[in-house]
């Protein structure tokens, strides 16, 4: 199905452009908000994704990544152009306010929101591939093979760079076990 919908907006059939957005949107904005903890500036990295896709939506091939898989890539991109152009660093302000409470004390909250900022601020130091594959697996919820197919990446390859980023992770967090 998604195979006709990507050749029919390729010969400029708006309707399955739209389709294809409307399937896909939501998976790319929580991606791109989970990197850049920004709604405003998370909608336009999305909506600038999909000015990108359908750009360059005619040369676009699927050789063993799905379509899926090539916005995400698109959208790594975008996240970025937007660091590297806007001298930011990741925010953590939105994720804190997206965490559950679990009845914590305010010790404990003051405690685990700085375990969070830092984390974020290590995940900066990690590969685009390292942050893409943690991003997809812990955040979206991915499985390990759904990763791998986003990703053009075999599953092997997938666990690697997942336990690579996890222990770069703890070694700069200081957690040495």
């Amino acid at each position: 199905m998604e195979k006709e919908l990507i050749q029919a907006a390729k010969s400029g059939d708006k309707q399955a452009m739209a389709a294809l957005y409307q399937q896909h949107v939501q998976a790319i904005y929580r991606y791109v908000m989970a990197r850049v903890n920004d709604t405003h500036v998370a909608e336009d990295i999305t909506s600038d994704v999909f000015v990108r896709a359908l750009e360059t939506l005619p040369h676009y091939e699927q050789q063993g990544i799905p379509f899926l898989g090539w916005l995400y890539r698109i959208a790594s991109g975008k996240i970025v152009d937007y660091y590297r152009w806007s001298g930011r660093r990741a925010s953590n302000q939105a994720l804190d306010e997206h965490l559950p409470d679990m009845m914590e004390s305010p010790e404990q909250q003051a405690f685990r929101s700085a375990q969070i900022r830092e984390m974020m601020a290590h995940l900066q130091s990690l590969t685009t591939e390292q942050q893409q594959v943690l991003m997809l697996r812990f955040v979206q919820g991915h499985s390990i093979s759904q990763t791998a197919e986003l990703m053009g990446k075999n599953e092997n390859a997938v666990k690697a760079l997942q336990f690579r980023a996890m222990q770069t992770l703890a070694r700069l967090m200081g957690d040495r076990s």
